[in-house]
């Protein structure tokens, strides 16, 4: 027994204590002391060791201190690796750094594949990240990928990597398409012969080479399936009656991939709870197969919310089972608002409730809202009211808004601002709300103004003339007025000139001059053309991006503003502060042309910029950025 006992505490040493202390310990519980001492007395010598082993190995307390690992974790992961200083991991830690990874994904990493620490990242990591840098991967998408794969680090470039890429390349020739599927799924890229011998399966039951390439780019993690239970579940989808040929047959493989067999009984529980018939959820889920893919609470507050609140019977939504996938927040329950208004008006019928939930937030509004005239504001409130914060900060600003393409369509607008529409709808895809209230309120404000101005003018000359027409201008200030004809005062066709030039030069000399100035940029204001800020501050503005967007420096930028050196420098570093993506958006720019050759437009026209690479790289990079800004 006491040999069984020196064994076991032997064992224990290996485990916890290091070399040294292991001697130690093992000397101190030899069998010759357990021989000597009663049983009682050897825990003497556990005691010890649980005390010398709070002494850890560098690399467990590395791993503790360092990366945030519990000492679980830590002393679970330092059985793979053993290092007795910092030097190598630091390195590792400081790569990931700079390649822009967090201290999360980093732990994701290094929990995954523990003897990442003990790679040469110059030799092991770079040429991988420079890989896929040169197939257009952005410098900021990287961490998220690599994270999502830590194979790909370790995985074989020339002998794995390469071809994987070279064969998807084949399948969706574009790299764009490529990026696309590689931000969704990117273990795709480790995986090959899974997919390859995945897609011979889908090809032999027919589906065509389009879908295929639709399931890879937009849903490639079923496609990396393990072989047999991928075969299984093609087999499945083709009993269920889905035809091969169309897009709802990939979408179905897709799904059944992603949830088990577990997962759909107790989803398929859930709905058979709201009255669904084992028929009917096979039939739904016919028509729209992510109906199995959506979560349970998902499922339950929409069909809670359809049945329960707008009163909709059950087997309606299982024939039109696509209406249980939109956001709860941010379009069901604003629009349910809307639809009980336009309801209780007799604006709309109840089966017309489908359709108000189909369509885009822009044709809503426009076919539901704002085509009701005077009643849009009215309709307009609960829609607001029910929108989630997150989705009032995107769709509606900090204030409530609209979205502009809906703003000039309301009743009242002038047609001319229409042409604002496409610039308001980019800046609102970005987050830049329009207010619609106080547009509206501006708008009244400015009409306003101007029938005073209009009248004050016809007051101060005494006669009344049309502000809106420089020929009428012309005629009460150098005919019935009689002020004086400034120098550079030029004669047009039918009138001398009433620019802004020649009223500047008449300013003081009567005081209907600053009325009509007033009127005129308050005119222009109303039409758009937003003549608000003076020449000078434009001007100076637009020196300073031109400056900035194309790395000419301080010392251009006081040339071109007429200032100091220190004062440009200043003016330089409230910009970047004020809009810090430019600066990563250059570096990305220059990044990509430099690794594809050549730079991408707006609109998709490509110039080549080979010299990027070589002797005029500066004078390329301006290049690269003004074939973007200047299309």
């Amino acid at each position: 027994m006491l040999c069984n006992i020196a064994t076991m505490l032997c064992f224990l040493c290996k485990t916890i204590l290091s070399q040294t202390q292991r001697h130690i310990i093992i000397t101190t519980i030899s069998l010759t002391s357990l021989q000597r001492f009663s049983l009682q007395n050897s825990w003497i010598s556990l005691k010890y060791m649980s005390t010398t082993s709070n002494l850890q190995p560098f690399a467990v307390s590395y791993l503790i201190n360092t990366l945030g690992f519990s000492p679980e974790k830590a002393a679970s992961v330092s059985k793979y690796i053993n290092f007795q200083t910092r030097e190598k991991p630091d390195l590792i830690i400081e790569f990931f750094k700079k390649q822009g990874f967090s201290q999360t994904q980093m732990l994701s990493l290094i929990k995954s594949n523990p003897r990442l620490l003990l790679c040469d990242p110059q030799k092991t990591f770079l040429p991988k990240i420079e890989f896929l840098k040169s197939k257009g991967v952005l410098c900021s998408d990287l961490p998220k990928i690599i994270a999502s794969s830590p194979r790909f680090l370790t995985s074989n470039l020339q002998k794995h990597i390469i071809p994987s890429f070279d064969f998807f390349m084949s399948l969706l020739k574009s790299e764009d398409k490529f990026i696309k599927a590689l931000k969704r799924f990117s273990a795709i890229l480790v995986h090959k012969s899974n997919v390859v011998r995945n897609i011979e399966v889908l090809i032999e039951v027919g589906v065509p080479k389009c879908n295929i390439v639709k399931l890879l780019e937009r849903q490639p993690r079923g496609l990396t399936m393990k072989h047999e239970r991928f075969q299984e579940t093609v087999a499945e989808v083709n009993e269920m009656g889905f035809n091969a040929l169309t897009g709802q047959f990939v979408m179905a493989v897709a799904v059944i991939t992603c949830i088990g067999k577990s997962t759909w009984t107790r989803k398929a529980d859930l709905y058979k709870g709201w009255g669904w018939s084992d028929d009917e959820i096979l039939a739904a889920f016919g028509r729209f197969p992510i109906l199995m893919a959506l979560s349970e609470d998902k499922i339950e507050k929409t069909m809670d919310f359809f049945v329960n609140q707008m009163v909709i019977e059950s087997s309606t939504i299982a024939r039109y089972p696509a209406l249980l996938s939109y956001s709860f927040h941010k379009r069901i329950v604003p629009r349910a608002s809307v639809f009980q208004v336009l309801l209780s008006k007799g604006l709309v019928k109840q089966f017309a409730f489908r359709k108000i939930f189909y369509l885009s937030e822009e044709v809503f509004l426009e076919k539901f809202i704002l085509c009701h005239g005077s009643e849009a504001d009215e309709l307009l409130k609960p829609y607001q009211a029910k929108m989630n914060v997150e989705q009032k900060k995107f769709m509606f600003g900090c204030c409530g808004c609209v979205p502009g393409a809906a703003l000039w369509r309301y009743p009242g607008t002038p047609p001319n601002l229409r042409v604002l529409v496409n610039v308001l709808a980019d800046l609102e895809l970005w987050g830049i709300g329009v207010d619609l209230e106080r547009c509206i309120q501006a708008h009244k404000w400015l009409v306003k103004r101007l029938k005073i101005l209009e009248k004050e003018a016809s007051k101060l000359a005494g006669m009344t003339f049309s502000l809106y027409m420089p020929a009428d201008i012309a005629k009460v200030l150098y005919e019935h007025l009689k002020l004086p004809i400034s120098d550079g005062c030029t004669k047009g066709k039918q009138h001398l000139s009433t620019d802004k030039h020649s009223l500047e030069a008449l300013r003081h000399k009567h005081p209907i001059v600053p009325v009509i100035k007033e009127h005129r940029t308050l005119a222009k204001l109303l039409n758009c053309t937003l003549d608000s800020v003076g020449s000078k501050e434009r001007d100076q503005t637009k020196r300073m991006v031109y400056v900035i967007l194309y790395g000419m420096g301080a010392k251009s930028l006081a040339e071109q503003l007429d200032c100091t050196s220190d004062e440009a420098v200043e003016e330089i570093k409230n910009f970047r502060s004020s809009f810090p993506g430019v600066a990563s958006w250059l570096q990305e720019a220059v990044a990509t042309c430099r690794n594809r050759g050549y730079v991408e437009t707006l609109k998709g026209r490509k110039r080549f910029l080979s010299k990027i690479k070589f002797g005029s790289e500066s004078r390329a990079q301006r290049q690269a950025v003004n074939s973007i800004c200047q299309e």
